[in-house]
């Protein structure tokens, strides 16, 4: 199976539902294949009823891309999901993230970054660090409460 001609397939026609493709994952469970398609909307909350609009959409793929001994799985990625490409980081400017680094642990808003490093405004005095990339061990988008 050609994962890559796999994403760029369902990556075209996610796109028609106003969605994101995240990843597509193969993975084996207790002895069955299975393909995660995990998507997301940075805009607006995914319904179960445009998951299962995808989930049909994916069924009708030529076996040539699936086989039909895989089963598949769509779902959405969470609210606090784990920032790790640039792109993701950059998606996420203004946003308010967790992580841990070699030097701070904590949430702060996401104020700028550049291929090097992130800035995080940390607290309501807006005091800002800068963290070298390098140095970030996990980051995931936040919810403030």
């Amino acid at each position: 199976m050609d994962e890559k001609k796999l994403f760029d397939h369902i990556n075209e026609f996610i796109q028609e539902h106003n969605l994101n493709l995240h990843e597509v994952k193969l993975k084996n469970f207790i002895g069955k294949s299975i393909i995660q398609i995990l998507v997301y909307n940075d805009e607006i909350a995914i319904s179960t009823d445009q998951l299962e609009k995808v989930h049909k959409r994916i069924l009708q793929i030529d076996e040539s891309l699936i086989p039909d001994n895989y089963s598949i799985e769509v779902s959405s990625l969470g609210l606090e999901r784990e920032i790790v490409e640039y792109n993701d980081y950059e998606r996420n400017l203004g946003n308010y993230i967790y992580l841990k680094s070699d030097f701070y642990k904590g949430e702060g808003y996401l104020v700028d970054l550049n291929k090097d490093e992130i800035i995080l405004k940390i607290d309501k005095n807006k005091n800002k660090i800068k963290i070298p990339f390098k140095a970030i061990s996990f980051c995931r988008k936040a919810v403030k409460v």
